[in-house]
């Protein structure tokens, strides 16, 4: 597939994923404010990954991070190929988000992944604004 098929492919799993936005926005069971669920998940997800690790042990955990990496890895190759699969994506970055946090808690380094985000962020948002500004003046 060509560079241009890879985006146009790219443009309809963005389509896509933000028509499932809306759809799941929209769903009645959900009760609770966006910024109430959030740290609802927040807390949960530091308790039930701390509680993890503790049962399962660093190596093992260790072992599952590269396995669900693998796995969102794997789910998103299939998309670039036109296979896409939204509710196995969302399932699989769900997955690492959790895995993420382990690792986080396992190496005792989730203030400093705190302070890369932040750092990371602040070179994105520069990168893109570099980006736009040249597409604008090239037309």
């Amino acid at each position: 597939m060509s560079v241009i098929g890879h985006y146009e492919t790219l443009d309809r799993l963005a389509a896509a994923a933000y028509n499932f936005g809306r759809h799941t926005a929209n769903d009645p069971m959900v009760e609770l404010s966006v910024l109430d669920s959030e740290s609802i998940i927040e807390s949960q997800l530091t308790d039930v990954s701390a509680e993890a690790v503790s049962v399962y042990g660093p190596e093992h955990q260790t072992v599952v991070a590269i396995e669900e990496l693998s796995e969102l890895q794997k789910e998103l190759c299939k998309a670039l190929r036109g296979k896409a699969n939204l509710p196995a994506i969302a399932e699989e970055t769900a997955d690492v988000h959790l895995i993420l946090r382990e690792v986080e808690l396992m190496y005792c380094v989730d203030e400093e992944v705190k302070r890369w985000l932040s750092m990371k962020l602040e070179r994105l948002f520069a990168n893109i604004s570099k980006t736009v500004k040249g597409r604008m003046r090239n037309g």
